[in-house]
């Protein structure tokens, strides 16, 4: 990891399962509030069909940032600059963990390309939800 591109952060919002708004520590005491949007995956949307998948998923991502409360956390970005949502780009760690490998390994995110793009068909029925989540998700798509 190239600790050039690697800051500590807080957590500030959940926003939905792959993005946040956390406070980076830039040294010398200054701070500041950024966007972020983990890399490399997509999860479902807190809006629309998905709504119930991508509330299921935000709960993960708290109870996995609130099990990790005691972890000193930071991002990695390949690069500091934003996406087309003016969203930093990167993986969010706590401790030695992952959160971005989180998502993927658990199938609660579809995978993606470094530029976003789906690498994989975008269905919830291909991830690791309770089946009444899917259910639901079906019966909002008819």
């Amino acid at each position: 990891m190239n600790e050039n591109y690697y800051r500590r952060v807080i957590v500030s919002r959940i926003i939905d399962g792959d993005s946040m708004i956390v406070e980076i520590d830039l040294g010398f005491g200054v701070k500041m509030d950024q966007a972020i949007r983990l890399a490399r995956l997509n999860c479902p949307e807190i809006r629309g069909h998905e709504k119930i998948a991508g509330l299921f998923v935000m709960a993960e991502v708290i109870k996995w940032l609130d099990d990790r409360q005691s972890e000193v956390c930071g991002i990695h970005s390949r690069q500091f600059d934003t996406g087309k949502f003016g969203r930093c780009i990167a993986d969010l760690y706590c401790g030695a963990e992952s959160l971005n490998y989180h998502l993927i390994a658990n199938r609660l995110a579809w995978n993606a390309d470094d530029n976003g793009a789906l690498t994989e068909p975008r269905t919830v029925q291909t991830l690791s939800l309770p089946a009444g989540i899917k259910q639901v998700v079906r019966e909002n798509l008819a």
